[in-house]
């Protein structure tokens, strides 16, 4: 038990910086509606996956899709939402996202780097990073 402690008090301070990024896009997602509960839970579960790389690569490119989706849905709003439906059948797009959403555009960098935790040498650093930016 008390090993795992020593494990996980060196990941926070190893991700200082990444676990505070990863907390203000949390709160963001919550104040904004950006993510539903378990959108959020699969998040943080794919943003402590990335940052368990080696290489600070993939944290980085996941916050700036994130980043770049919000902004992407903030342009021509009004118009984008009188083109698209919900799922519920009204007009407009579909709100917050959900696990489904999250793991759709994060879960097969997830699973490279999961590969790559788990077996280093049949996934090398290098081929694991050209799949997780491809």
């Amino acid at each position: 038990m008390a090993g795992l402690l020593q494990r996980l008090v060196n990941f926070g301070s190893d991700h200082l910086i990444p676990l505070c990024i990863t907390g203000l896009l949390v709160a963001y997602s919550l104040a904004r509606r950006k993510l539903t509960i378990d959108g959020i839970l699969a998040a943080v579960t794919t943003a402590l996956i990335q940052m368990s790389f080696p290489s600070s690569v993939s944290f980085n490119l996941l916050v700036v899709f994130f980043m770049s989706g919000v902004i992407g849905t903030r342009i021509n709003h009004k118009r984008k939402a009188s083109l698209t439906h919900s799922s519920t059948g009204g007009s407009g797009g579909e709100g917050a996202r959900n696990s489904s959403q999250v793991l759709a555009n994060s879960g097969v960098a997830s699973a490279l780097v999961l590969c790559h935790i788990l077996q280093p040498r049949i996934l090398d650093v290098e081929t694991a990073t050209i799949g997780i930016v491809g």
